[in-house]
């Protein structure tokens, strides 16, 4: 069974899935949490927030965020992060309820891949 919904809250805004809830990047830069039945809706920091975001600015809509996971579903707790990877593969990035901005995860040397 397919179903047919039009997401308003998602229209011109480039979505990425995690344990059924969307995240969203619109064309300005905002990202949000959207779980696409219950239509709960969760602001999160704008992507201009992360750390050196101004040295590695690339088109928001299309590639700030390449990959994002939910540790845990919004839906049945409130003990949860979103973790993405950003800035064109390059880095790994996190954010908790609360947090007012992303928060990059650093590290020493050179090996600068991530696989998932």
């Amino acid at each position: 069974m397919i179903l047919n919904k039009r997401i308003s809250k998602a229209s011109r805004k480039r979505c990425l899935e995690s344990m059924g809830w969307l995240i969203t990047v619109g064309e300005e830069g905002e990202i949000s949490l959207l779980h696409p039945f219950s239509d709960v809706h969760i602001k999160l920091p704008h992507q201009n927030t992360t750390v050196e975001y101004t040295n590695h600015q690339i088109n928001p809509l299309t590639c700030f965020i390449s990959k994002a996971v939910l540790s845990a579903s919004p839906s049945h707790t409130s003990d949860y992060l979103l973790m993405v990877i950003d800035g064109n593969f390059r880095f790994l990035s996190f954010w908790r309820p609360g947090d007012i901005r992303w928060t990059r995860v650093t590290w020493e040397g050179n090996n600068h891949r991530f696989f998932y």
